[in-house]
């Protein structure tokens, strides 16, 4: 084939696969004011990952649902600033802040400060599926990609009905999936987080959590949603246009 009719496949192939084209991304980065770099410190990918995108090569399925997610909706950008804004430069956030100053606030998200750490409600539900195995001996222990998953659903469901942040921990995009940070580095290398019993601190932050009346009934409405998914079967959901 020559280079024509192998342009030509190649973008059959990704309007064929729903994918992101160089034009795309250059597109973007001209209408918010960002350079490769910017976009890749805003993003959590590699420079040359972004630079690699631009100059032909296909996004993994992941990269690429995350970049459509950001190019197609500002409000994604402004979540981003909010969520990560303390890890960017001065720089990126007077980009981003300049780009977003014309738009009318469309989320309304309060500036509140969340009344409990990630790690707390992850607690919750360590000691929560402690509980349940004490009762039912078919339950499994619960791992570290179930607790997150589930902390993704109960901080959507949190946001979208109080217009707060569930947490402050900014969730940030590795190269296979996303990750809460604070619970990812409290739980490094952990797959099963309780083989047996949780620790004493676990066991405070639950009894802690659980005086909030509020929080409570939203993770226990999680809990009755969601327990009995894998992680698999959780990321499948997640992964759903219209998912939290």
């Amino acid at each position: 084939m020559d280079d024509d009719a192998v342009k030509i496949a190649r973008q059959m192939y990704r309007n064929d696969m729903g994918l992101i084209s160089p034009k795309d991304l250059k597109k973007y980065r001209s209408k918010v004011g960002i350079s490769q770099r910017d976009l890749a410190e805003i993003t959590g990918l590699s420079p040359n990952t972004i630079a690699l995108y631009e100059a032909g090569e296909f996004p993994a399925v992941a990269n690429n649902r995350m970049l459509k997610s950001l190019f197609s909706n500002d409000d994604v950008l402004k979540e981003y600033l909010i969520e990560n804004g303390n890890q960017y430069s001065d720089s990126v956030k007077e980009k981003i802040k300049a780009y977003l100053g014309g738009r009318k606030a469309v989320l309304g998200i309060s500036s509140e400060q969340p009344k409990f750490k990630a790690v707390q409600l992850a607690n919750w539900f360590r000691v929560n599926n402690y509980f349940a195995r004490q009762f039912d001996y078919n339950v499994d222990p619960i791992t570290q990609m179930q607790v997150v998953k589930l902390l993704y659903f109960a901080y959507g469901r949190f946001l979208v009905k109080s217009k707060k942040r569930l947490f402050s921990s900014p969730i940030l995009h590795l190269q296979y999936r996303p990750v809460v940070e604070e619970v990812h580095q409290q739980f490094r290398g952990m797959v099963v987080l309780d083989p047996d019993k949780p620790d004493k601190q676990a066991f405070e932050d639950y009894n802690l959590v659980s005086s909030d009346a509020e929080i409570n009934n939203l993770l226990q409405k999680i809990d009755e949603d969601y327990s009995d998914y894998t992680a698999s079967g959780l990321s499948r959901i997640i992964h759903r246009a219209g998912s939290p």
